[in-house]
């Protein structure tokens, strides 16, 4: 994610508040699990937990999150992963 972003200090959650989604079926209202997305856009949480953080998200394109990574550290604004597993970087800059 690059760009525009809306962070809650309270809740932990991030969004580009680009994701759209629609029902599978076409009708206007269904459960979560009928919903496809239409087009991808990012979304997730950075929550603190025992011995660090843990950063889920939507890997940019699914409607739920899908990918999370524990033991993630906080340096300034930002969560930065192991720099041995997948390297993943989420700054929040105002």
């Amino acid at each position: 994610m690059s760009g525009e972003c809306y962070y809650d200090k309270v809740t932990g959650k991030f969004t580009d508040k680009k994701l759209q989604t629609a029902c599978s079926s076409g009708a206007d209202k269904c459960s979560p699990s009928e919903l496809e997305v239409i087009h991808g856009g990012t979304f997730g949480s950075i929550k603190q937990e025992m011995g660090g953080w843990m950063l889920c998200w939507n890997e940019g394109g699914f409607s739920r999150e899908s990918e999370c990574f524990e033991g993630v550290k906080q340096k300034n604004s930002c969560w930065m992963t192991n720099p041995e597993e997948k390297s993943v970087v989420l700054c929040i800059n105002k």
